[in-house]
């Protein structure tokens, strides 16, 4: 397989299915999110993308949580909690739940807002795939045969 960054190259040895397979196998993959945050009101002009099981049904049959679940940026999210922007910042309940990425999420969909209210599929999966939950992980098999092989 060989994938074009820009003007590079970069060539695996090995087809998709065979990488993958190497890389979980390997643990290589691991999971974006730093912590989670709970708050009571989401935080105003900041773009957040739906994460963890808010994000499934945007890539398989699962039906949304009651939980809703949000990705954000590690820099911005410290920015709103340094200038007090965070409702009831806590770490155990709220009606919603800020995931304190290790990238911004909004770098895997293009950058900007796009029809996609979610983080991307790959991520997504990495999130979840030490759930035990077996409908979050029917839902994480969905993700890998449409989307990431």
């Amino acid at each position: 397989m060989i994938l074009k960054l820009d003007e590079r190259y970069i060539r695996f040895n090995l087809d998709i299915p065979e990488m993958w397979n190497d890389l979980v196998k390997r643990n290589l993959l691991i999971n974006p999110v730093l912590k989670r945050v709970f708050v009571d009101e989401k935080p105003e002009n900041v773009f957040l993308l739906h994460s963890n099981t808010s994000a499934l049904p945007e890539y398989s049959d699962m039906n949304p949580s009651r939980q809703e679940f949000f990705a954000i940026d590690r820099k911005a999210f410290y920015d709103l909690q340094k200038n007090d922007r965070l409702s009831n910042a806590n770490k155990s309940e709220g009606n919603y739940c800020l995931e304190v990425w290790k990238y911004d999420p909004l770098n895997l969909i293009g950058g900007m807002p796009n029809e996609k209210i979610a983080v991307d599929p790959l991520s997504l999966f990495l999130c979840l795939k030490n759930d035990h939950d077996e409908r979050i992980q029917d839902a994480l098999e969905q993700i890998i045969k449409k989307y990431i092989w």
